[in-house]
């Protein structure tokens, strides 16, 4: 975390310290989760909406179709970043 900081400019960790305070307050989060998330996520702004955050961290669900069938929810797809489904995981445990 340190080299990314130290690439940073100074507008971009101010930023980056609201975003790790702001995710800190929330109930399962530490000093450490919080700075996870903030460096896997990036700027939040970037993401048009909460479900595109959700496919982001690959933690939306299957959906699984054969035919006709309705369509069916499986597990999640996983094909987002996994250490900030692993951060988000670990802040529901403790929380």
């Amino acid at each position: 975390m340190a080299e990314i900081v130290g690439n940073l400019d100074g507008r971009a960790v101010e930023n980056s310290n609201m975003q790790t305070n702001f995710i800190d307050s929330i109930p399962g989060f530490s000093a450490k989760l919080s700075q996870v998330v903030v460096a896997e996520c990036g700027d939040i702004s970037r993401f048009k909406d909460a479900k595109a955050l959700v496919a982001f961290a690959g933690l939306d669900p299957k959906t699984m179709q054969s035919g006709r069938s309705l369509d069916r929810h499986g597990r999640i797809t996983k094909r987002g970043s996994k250490f900030l489904r692993y951060s988000l995981y670990l802040a529901a445990r403790v929380a």
